[in-house]
C-alpha cells in the first residue's frame, strides 16, 4: 500500500536547504514526502517546541512549492487567544496557498482558520491529547486530518473506524513525549512563544513527576498500520537528547 510521510524540520539551521537537509536525514522517505513542518519567521501562534530561530527559510519554502511538498505550520499553541490570533494574520497570510497545512490544538482556531484562510489544509495536533475514539471523531468536524495520542493509538488502532482511517496520521517514530504521563512542556512553550504570556511552570515532566525517558527513541510498525488501511505518518529526527526533534 502506498503512504506519504509529513516530515520534521525541527532543529535544521535555516542556512542548510531544505532539499539537501530531507536527503541527510529522511532519505529512506525519497518520493513520499508530502510535507515538512518546522518553524519560518516568528509567530506568536507557534506551540509544540521553543522557537529559538528560524528552521525554514524562503528558499526553503519556495523550494518545497515547486517540489509539491507541502509547509506544515505548527501554530498549535494551547494559551494564546483571539489578540495573538489577530497579531498573526499578515504571516497566515503570506503562506496562505493550496498544500500548506496549519497544525492546530484549539478548535477555535480551526474555526477562525477555515473562515479567513480557507485554503490551508487543517491538522489536530498530537498537542490536542486525541485518546479515544469519540474525541477522534468529534475533532473531524473541526478538521481534514487528525493526530491521535500515539500512547493511546498504537494500543487501539483496531478501533479507529476504517472509515476514518485515511484522516488519521500516525507516528513513524516518537521520543520522550510518547509515555510522558503529564507533557506540561507544551503549555510552557506555548506560554514562550506568546508575547502576552509567561512561561512560569515547570517545563519538564520530569520535574514534577517520576517519569524518566529512556534516552532513545521509539520506533513504531509501519507495516502493521499499512495493513490495517493507514496512509498517512510523521516522521521525527532523533537529537542529542535522545528525544525526537
Amino acid at each position: 500500500m502506498s503512504f506519504t510521510v509529513s516530515i520534521s524540520a525541527r532543529g535544521k539551521n535555516s542556512a542548510q536547504g531544505v532539499g539537501r537537509f530531507l536527503s541527510q536525514h529522511y532519505n529512506k522517505y525519497a518520493g513520499k514526502v508530502d510535507s515538512v513542518f518546522g518553524f519560518a519567521e516568528h509567530c506568536h501562534l507557534y506551540g509544540g517546541r521553543p522557537f529559538n530561530g528560524r528552521e525554514l527559510s524562503e528558499d526553503d519554502v519556495r523550494w518545497l512549492q515547486s517540489s509539491s511538498i507541502g509547509f506544515r505550520i505548527p501554530m498549535q499553541n494551547t494559551v494564546a487567544g483571539k489578540a495573538e490570533y489577530e497579531k498573526s494574520k499578515p504571516f497566515l497570510e503570506k503562506y496562505h496557498t493550496e498544500g500548506n497545512s496549519v497544525i492546530l490544538a484549539r478548535k477555535r482556531f480551526a474555526e477562525w482558520i477555515r473562515r479567513d484562510f480557507p485554503l490551508y489544509h487543517l491538522e489536530a495536533s498530537v498537542v490536542s491529547k486525541i485518546g479515544s475514539v469519540d474525541r477522534l471523531l468529534g475533532s473531524l468536524d473541526y478538521y481534514d486530518t487528525v493526530v491521535p495520542d500515539p500512547y493511546w493509538a498504537n494500543d487501539n488502532i483496531e478501533s479507529i473506524p476504517e472509515t476514518v482511517r485515511d484522516r488519521v496520521r500516525l507516528f513513524i517514530n516518537a521520543g520522550c513525549m510518547y509515555k510522558c504521563p503529564n507533557r506540561v512542556c507544551y503549555t510552557e512553550f506555548s506560554k514562550s512563544n506568546s508575547a502576552s504570556k509567561l512561561a512560569r511552570g515547570p517545563s519538564c515532566s520530569s520535574q514534577i513527576s517520576d517519569y524518566r525517558h529512556i534516552g532513545t527513541m521509539y520506533d513504531f510498525d509501519i507495516d502493521r498500520f499499512l495493513q490495517l488501511g493507514y496512509s498517512k505518518f510523521k516522521a521525527l529526527r532523533e537529537n542529542h537528547f535522545g528525544t525526537g526533534y
